[in-house]
């Protein structure tokens, strides 16, 4: 299953189901990191850089998940011709 099938029309729910599933289907997703990414700059990681590079990659996307959130709570509101407050 790819993210864009996981939940159709909701790409970033779609993209934390779809990660959900791959963690509990790959147990060991921190040795798989190192090795992805020694592969790919020929460079050495540890287990704790790679288990850093994935704590970084789900808060990125858990901030764009809030952006998004954010931004359909403005057009929602917009289009009922509400004032909205910039914080």
């Amino acid at each position: 299953m790819t993210p864009e099938r996981a939940l159709p029309g909701l790409p970033l729910r779609g993209l934390f189901f779809w990660a959900s599933t791959v963690k509990r289907h790959q147990p060991d997703i921190v040795n798989r990191t190192v090795t992805f990414w020694s592969e790919r700059t020929e460079q050495t990681f540890s287990r704790e850089d790679a288990r850093q590079m994935l704590v970084n990659v789900t808060g990125f996307f858990a901030v764009l998940a809030e952006w998004n959130r954010k931004g359909r709570e403005e057009e929602r509101n917009n289009k009922n011709g509400d004032v909205v407050m910039q914080e």
